[in-house]
């Protein structure tokens, strides 16, 4: 056997040799560190109470993927309700707000002309206006003789938490009348929250 290419030879394989351990120590390093699983949360609403037994406006448990969730605001047993505002108070530490819906809106019925807004002019507390607007000829409030929904409300979790309330400030209540076409400030019903959890 010549020495000189068995020399070569032995050289080659064990440079093939390092070099697939270096390719596979850097292959290595990098499944790890992608391997490592990313935190996932897990947030749910419980309500304070989601079948009232007298007039009230409510927070109520809507669909939930992972950290995201929905809060139903929802009135029950008030009639003539012709639109609604009031602040949802949070904690910006836990929850972040993403985004409002009223598809599904009980205010809607009739095609009427309606204003749906939101607004979080400090974290932690969310301004929101769900209402009917009044034309001629008169329009209506709408008889929540059951629970129905206002408007609902996405959030999206940024932490795990036992237990952050979720309630109402300043809230006002408006009835217009379809009999003597008058509308008016209500009587103050009850206001119902609620708690997130987080795992």
């Amino acid at each position: 056997m010549n020495p000189r290419r068995y020399g070569l030879t032995t050289l080659l394989t064990l440079a093939a040799v390092l070099l697939a351990l270096l390719t596979a120590s850097a292959c290595g390093g990098g499944s790890s560190n992608s391997g490592i699983p990313t935190p996932t949360l897990a947030a749910t609403f419980t309500p304070a109470t989601n079948n009232p037994a007298g007039e009230a406006v409510f927070m109520d448990a809507g669909a939930r993927s992972g950290a995201t969730f929905t809060i139903q605001v929802k009135a029950a047993n008030i009639t003539d309700l012709f639109g609604v505002a009031f602040r949802v108070i949070y904690d910006p530490t836990v929850v972040e707000y993403v985004s409002s819906s009223s598809g599904s809106s009980m205010l809607t019925g009739g095609g009427v002309q309606t204003d749906f807004s939101t607004a979080e002019a400090v974290p932690g507390t969310l301004f929101v206006t769900a209402t009917r607007i009044q034309a001629n000829p008169f329009v209506p409030g709408v008889d929540f003789t059951v629970p129905g929904e206002l408007i609902s409300l996405t959030f999206r979790a940024t932490r795990a938490t036992a237990g952050s309330s979720f309630s109402f400030s300043t809230q006002q209540v408006e009835i217009c009348d379809e009999v003597s076409e008058t509308c008016a400030a209500s009587m103050a019903p009850l206001w119902s929250g609620g708690t997130l959890t987080v795992n």
